[in-house]
């Protein structure tokens, strides 16, 4: 079977799916993961690594396609904006020019933010593959309990893109933090 996994964010990022994606390819599954240019949680890229470089790289024999995204910097609405802005608008291309119908499976894992999965939406809609969404940030209420913010237009428009993301799914699994 072949799996592609979408997540923002994958090794050398400390993340439980890195795990899960080494023991897919373990137990001979054939995984790729559709993800950014390390850079959380400091904020600058992982050494080694740049916007331009390493596009396409395999660890432990997992494909890894990254997409080219500007880091997160301080971690402000500025720096968290393009830096999630960047993973929809490069990950648009990786999409139209890298992903193939030859997966028979979608792995989504839903951290923050749910726009992240927005490659998963496309890929499902063309490619009419099953997804299954690993929910570990509860959209949109993580959003608005961690921000504070609140504007009727940003809070329908961010309901809206929750709602699809997880309409989209399959199979949806989450955790409960105690």
């Amino acid at each position: 079977m072949r799996i592609l996994i979408i997540s923002q964010y994958f090794y050398p990022e400390n993340f439980k799916i890195n795990e899960i994606a080494f023991f897919l390819k373990e137990k001979g599954f054939d995984v790729t993961v559709l993800t950014s240019k390390p850079n959380y949680p400091e904020g600058k890229f992982y050494k080694g690594y740049n916007f331009f470089n390493k596009n396409t790289e395999f660890i432990n024999g997992v494909k890894i396609i990254r997409v080219p995204t500007f880091p997160r910097l301080n971690g402000g609405i500025i720096g968290m904006s393009l830096n999630y802005l960047s993973f929809i608008f490069f990950g648009f291309f990786i999409y139209i020019f890298k992903i193939k119908n030859k997966y028979d499976l979608i792995f989504a894992t839903l951290l923050t933010p749910a726009t992240s999965l927005l490659p998963m939406i496309w890929i499902k809609k063309r490619f009419k593959i099953p997804i299954i969404l690993w929910v570990l940030d509860l959209w949109p209420d993580s959003f608005f309990a961690n921000t504070g913010f609140r504007n009727k237009y940003i809070d329908s428009m961010i309901e809206r893109i929750s709602n699809k993301v997880y309409n989209y799914s399959a199979i949806i699994r989450w955790i409960k933090i105690k």
